[in-house]
């Protein structure tokens, strides 16, 4: 049996294979911060000090950036996408996307059946993406696959007309920025409305992220030196509006410290977010450039980034049962550290077993039983 085939097939060395590009890199950044987020999450329903709610609420503003860096990756790429239909792309991506999500959220809902008492919330649990505090994204994010045809025509009119970039990125920048005001002041903060509340996983909540990846993909060299020229300007910036999120967190009291309040939908955070994407897409660059001996790892984790993302809220959930009292004990920053260690491995070891059980294994298996009829014919 060929070694490599087995277990490299679509793996390392299709990484090595190919080149690694920008939006590989800021989907493993993306990936990496959404298992900080779920850990802290899990941390905050335990009892935790004033001390330690205050570090997981900075850290959790830190690392508020998932979503919009896989949004802009996400359509930076669909741009590229040529001949290929729209039904094509849709049922491609309903098979790669909505099949895994499906098997996730039944997970999940099972392992939180306590909370599903009817069918309705069964099925929001799924359409909404409400079985694990994660799934959401997934809910937002199929929605721009059905709308490639605007990501399509846009990039074909930002290529083919350069005038129409700035009037584009412009408007959306102002519709977005209104938009965040008024969902953060006039509906997360008074409304009791359900439905409004929601708004926050439909596509119009990450929309100028979408629009950023396309103009980023259709003027790539462009968009190149603006960030080559502007990264380092941007860093002081991300952390003036960190401070502000931070400060807004705060502002609901010691007393009512929840995650649930650092939220995507706020104008500090978009502006966080937009910054944040500057300055790890220059960090893309430069190790792009430098051919950095961590490329193929980047691509290989880019690869299975999606797998991941779906697959580590379980991870998290079976690694703090397993370390129990013992990591109680630990200092907090340690225990948050090693669960966010152990959590990236075991996600993208399990996604990885998965494909190759369910995609390699039984190739490998035909291949070894033809091989022995083959040599029992020669034999007889």
């Amino acid at each position: 049996m060929d070694h490599n085939k087995v277990i490299f097939t679509n793996g390392y060395r299709e990484a090595l294979s190919k080149k690694t590009s920008e939006p590989d890199i800021i989907k493993v950044f993306a990936v990496l911060s959404v298992m900080w987020q779920g850990i802290l999450g899990l941390m905050m329903k335990q009892k935790l000090d004033v001390g330690q709610q205050v570090e997981s609420v900075i850290l959790l503003d830190f690392l508020k950036y998932s979503a919009p860096f896989f949004i802009f990756a996400i359509c930076f790429d669909i741009c590229k996408i040529k001949n290929v239909s729209y039904k094509t792309h849709v049922t491609h991506k309903f098979k790669e996307l909505l099949i895994p999500y499906f098997c996730w959220a039944t997970v999940y809902i099972l392992m939180n059946r306590s909370d599903y008492k009817s069918t309705g919330s069964v099925v929001e649990g799924y359409l909404l993406g409400t079985n694990a505090p994660h799934t959401w994204y997934l809910v937002m994010m199929f929605q721009f696959h059905l709308l490639v045809p605007v990501l399509w025509y846009l990039y074909a009119k930002f290529t083919t007309d350069k005038k129409k970039v700035y009037p584009v990125l412009i408007g959306t920048f102002l519709f977005y920025l209104a938009f965040v005001c008024y969902y953060h002041n006039c509906i997360f903060n008074v409304t009791t409305n359900k439905a409004l509340l929601y708004l926050d996983r439909s596509f119009i909540g990450f929309s100028i992220y979408a629009v950023l990846g396309v103009v980023a993909s259709a003027h790539y060299e462009k968009w190149n030196q603006f960030v080559s020229k502007t990264k380092l300007i941007a860093i002081p910036l991300l952390f003036i509006v960190f401070n502000i999120a931070n400060q807004e967190v705060f502002s609901y009291g010691f007393d009512h410290l929840s995650l649930a309040n650092a939220i995507y939908l706020k104008p500090s955070t978009f502006f966080y977010n937009i910054f944040a994407i500057i300055i790890i897409y220059g960090l893309s660059l430069m190790l792009i450039k430098g051919n950095s001996r961590l490329l193929p790892a980047l691509r290989f984790l880019a690869q299975y980034a999606y797998r991941a993302y779906l697959a580590n809220f379980f991870v998290i959930t079976m690694l703090v049962k397993a370390m129990g009292k013992s990591g109680d004990m630990m200092p907090y920053s340690l225990r948050i550290t090693l669960l966010w260690i152990m959590t990236a491995i075991f996600s993208f070891s399990i996604v990885y077993a998965i494909e190759y059980i369910l995609k390699y294994l039984p190739k490998n298996i035909m291949e070894s039983k033809k091989k022995t009829q083959s040599s029992n014919v020669i034999t007889d």
